[in-house]
Parts: C-alpha cells; structure tokens; sequence
C-alpha cells in the first residue's frame, strides 16, 4: 500500500472512532453545553458579534469556536452531532500538521501522527466542544509555517501573509494564549540553533497588519458596543481566568505531573531518557513540550486542558525513541492490563457503579487487549513500526467503550439530555423552565428557548451592563415571578432541593435523576396527571 493511501486509511479510521457516540452523547455541563447553547443563540439570533448564553451577554472567549460551531449546526442541525463535527474535523487536520512538522524535524513523521492520535487526552477532547482543540490546531500550524520560513521554503512575503491569518484566527479563539504559546517555542527553537534571525519576519509590517486587523476588527466593534468590555476581557478572562486561582480552577504545582501520565498513556513509556534529551533535535523541542508543563505549573489556575497545545511537540519527541523495543514493550504490556482490568471491573461491577449491565463495553475491551498482544508478537519480530499502528488500533478500539460506558447512564457523566427531553416533551408555549440555585447550560439548549435562572453563580461573575428579567438574584424577585408564573418547570439538584422543599411546598416532584431533579407546579401537575410524591 502506498505511504500516503496508509496514511488517509488511519486518519479515516482516527475520524471515525472520533466521530462515534456524538450522536447519541448529549453535551457535557459545563463548557460543552456553554459553547453549544452560545453558538445556537448566534444561528438564531443572527447576532454574530455579540455572543450570548440564555440571551445573556456572554464574553468569556473571542467568538471563532462559536463561529464554526454554528457552521457546524446550520450543516448537521442543531443536535450535538452538529455542535462537533469540526472539533472533529480539526483534530485530524492537527494530525496532519504534526506529520508535516516532523517532516521538517527529521522525526519519524507517520509514528508522530499515530502517537498523538492515541493520546487519551487527545482524543478526548477532539470529542468534546471547547475552545482548545481550535487552539491546539493554531498553534501547531503556526509552528509548520514558522519552520518553513526558518528553512527558507516560503519567504518572508508569504510567512507574513500565511502567519497572520492564522495569528489572528488563533487570537479569535482564545486570546493571548497562543502568543504565549508560540513565544515559548520559537524562542527556544532558536536558542538552541543559535539563531534568532527567523524571529525578525514577526516584525514585518505586513503581519503586523494583517494580524491586527483580522482580528482588531471584532474587538473593537464590541469594544464600541459594550463600554467597559475590552478592560473586563483583558484583566477578568485574559489575566486572571486563565493565571489566577482567585475564580476557579486551583491546583498544586505538580498538578500536570499525573495529568501528564494518564494523558499520554501507554506511550507514556516512550519518554527520553536523559541522554536523547541532551541530542539536538530533542532539544529543539524543550519550547513545546517542557517549557509549557513548567510555566502552566507555576500558574495557579490549572486545567487539563491548559496542556493540550502543547500534545504534538510531545507526540513528535516520542516518536524519536519508537525503535526502542522494550518501550514498546512496556506500552503494550501496561495497555493490555489495563484494558482486562477495565473489562474486570465492567464485567463484575458494571452494574453497580453505571445502573445497568455493560456487556458491550467488557467484550470491546477485551477485542482491543487482543491488538495489544499482537503488538508484542511484532515488537519481538523487529517489526517497531507495524508494532505502533497495531497499538495505535488497539487503543482506539478500547476508546469505543468510553461513549458506551456514558451512554448507560449520561447524568452520571454530567449530561442533562434526559432531563431536558423530559420537559421539551410536554412543554407548551405559556410554559416557563427555571433552573433554581443551579446551572445546566445545556437547557436552553435542548429547549430552544429561554430558561429562567435564580442565584445562578455563572451571570454574577460575568459582564453584565444590564441585568435581563429572567436571571433572577433576590428572593422578593422569585417570589413575585413564581406568582406569576401557574404552569412552571422547576429544574434543582440536591443542594437545592431542599431550599424549594422548604420555602415553596406547593410544587411537585415529577422525575428524579442521578443529579437533575425535576418539579413541575400545580398547574402543569393537573396537566400531566403527575400523582403527588
């Protein structure tokens, strides 16, 4: 088979296994169902510009992910199959550029893809809507042109050209994030060359123009729109959301250490040793792979996630030790017993922990345990290179199982697409849905419409010049807006149910779930012939 036909074939089979179980998982609370409903209100509303969550003002993120989401749902529907079809899409297209930059690297280019394809964490997250992935393709793109340029193969006219679009698509995604990105590997790359004379094309005239007003453009129409928004998207989103812990997402400064370890796992084993970290070439990578896991680790914000740009600097530093057998080796053994530990568990305690039997999943696990053994059949006849497209099978097969395993009881997983058909359902026009004293993004969603919030701690923090009717923070305003309302969806979790038992008795339990409980009032109850709880 020709290199390139083997090449589609396991990218075809990567999209494929990627593109299984979006149909049927709903959205994940709480980034995914926050992107999908910002992007849904964009395609309705028509308002491009001016993001907006539960017709709320929403600038948490410049709007490129909301942008191609909603391409997305205008192509597919609005369904979560259409929500990520180009997370998808730009996975695999990320997959590509790390072929190329290996290629320019002279790193193993095929063994780099197919390492990075089998990242847990990786793959994951080309499932899941986030600004990230989005990010992770920028970035790795623009390290494919900035080494072009490097290498001479495009001059400076067309580096300008080609970089500052993507400079500003990248600023469109996540803000700043990828200059920090690209400074540590650039600036590296060329320490270690001992030569810097590449990073003088960012001071063309012709980027700088390019890229500020490809993406200038969008902060300031809502810059002028908004008075005050560009102040609160810099310090409030920029700085202190994505480096400070005073909001959310606090951590120890080893924090990335075992996200690190699950998330490159079982190639894991396929880290350098000390003396092919002192080689040039692996040097050339410190900028992209060390330099992010030590700077983010200093942070005190920490997220998963905050890492995933930096996957194919090591996907391609691994793939300069794939020839080391006994790496192999320890890969295929680790993965091996761990998926029969897995199909163990599912097997004898499935039931329990998910609700219902999962014989699928067992039997998946152990169908992909049987790659792994045959991935050590070929390490043991010298044959490295078959060895890790077979692991990288292997561990794709096994990724089957992890929609599956949801699948069979998605609240559990944070998934609120069975609450929300539950209303959506019987919902009739004078209806009125309020999430009290919790946030489910991902209802209004579903509903298509408008949900009422009480105390909902996500619109306190955010960028409201003018708060709308239908969030509601004090208790005279419920009241009042409960007297209102006769036929009302109450949506509560087990904090707050508590708080609706004892301050409105009057409402009724209509379903109860692993996390999202339902209650209807009265009115809907004599509708719905709901026998009292």
């Amino acid at each position: 088979m020709q290199k390139k036909s083997l090449i589609l074939l396991f990218l075809l089979f990567e999209l494929s296994i990627i593109f299984y179980g979006n149909s049927f998982l709903g959205l994940f609370e709480s980034s995914e169902g926050r992107y999908a409903e910002v992007s849904r209100e964009m395609l309705e509303t028509k308002d491009f510009i001016s993001p907006q969550m539960d017709y709320v003002y929403h600038f948490t993120k410049p709007p490129f992910a909301y942008w191609i989401t909603s391409l997305g749902m205008a192509i597919f529907g609005v369904n979560p199959f259409g929500v990520r079809f180009f997370i998808a899409i730009f996975a695999i297209l990320t997959m590509v550029f790390v072929y190329k930059i290996s290629e320019e690297l002279g790193a193993d280019s095929f063994s780099s893809m197919l390492i990075l394809g089998s990242f847990p964490l990786f793959f994951i997250m080309a499932k899941v809507l986030t600004t990230d992935m989005y990010l992770t393709f920028f970035v790795t793109l623009g390290v494919y042109l900035f080494l072009l340029y490097d290498k001479k193969k495009i001059d400076k006219l067309k580096f300008s050209i080609y970089f500052g679009i993507t400079f500003a698509l990248s600023v469109l995604t996540k803000g700043q994030v990828p200059i920090l990105y690209w400074a540590m590997i650039f600036v590296t790359y060329t320490f270690f060359k001992k030569d810097f004379s590449s990073l003088k094309g960012f001071l063309s005239p012709l980027f700088i123009l390019i890229a500020v007003s490809l993406c200038g453009w969008w902060f300031a129409l809502v810059g002028i729109k908004h008075p005050g928004l560009l102040h609160y998207l810099f310090f409030k989103e920029g700085i202190e959301a994505s480096y400070s812990s005073q909001r959310f997402h606090k951590g120890p400064i080893y924090y990335y250490i075992p996200v690190l370890i699950a998330g490159l796992f079982p190639l894991i084993f396929l880290f350098p040793n000390l003396k092919e970290l002192k080689e040039e070439r692996s040097k050339l990578l410190y900028g992209y792979t060390f330099l992010p896991l030590i700077i983010f680790s200093l942070f005190p914000a920490k997220l998963p996630t905050y890492l995933l740009p930096s996957l194919p600097g090591w996907a391609i530093l691994f793939s300069l030790n794939t020839s080391k057998k006994i790496r192999l080796i320890l890969s295929a053994i680790s993965l091996f017993l761990f998926q029969i530990l897995l199909s163990l568990i599912v097997i004898f305690r499935g039931e329990k922990l998910l609700g219902v039997k999962a014989t699928d999943v067992s039997i998946l696990l152990i169908i992909s345990s049987l790659f792994s053994l045959i991935c050590l059949l070929l390490i043991k006849r010298k044959g490295e290179k078959s060895a890790l497209a077979v692991l990288f099978i292997s561990i794709l097969i096994s990724s089957i199982s992890l929609p599956q395993i949801v699948s069979k009881n998605q609240e559990k997983f944070k998934i609120a697409k069975e609450i929300s058909y539950a209303i959506k359902e019987n919902l009739c026009d004078e209806d009125k849905v309020l999430e009290l004293r919790t946030t489910i993004f991902s209802i209004p969603f579903y509903l298509e419409r408008k949900v009422y919030a009480f105390q909902n701690n996500f619109f306190k923090k955010k960028f409201l010049s003018n708060r709308p009717d239908h969030i509601l923070q004090e208790e005279e305003e419920l009241k009042e807006f409960i007297n209102k309302s006769p036929f009302l969806w109450v949506i509560v979790d087990q904090k707050s149910e508590q708080y609706l038992k004892e301050n409105y008795p009057s409402f009724y339990l209509y379903r109860r779930g692993e996390r999202y409980i339902l209650y209807v009032s009265s009115e809907i109850k004599k509708r719905l012939n709901v026998v009292a709880d």
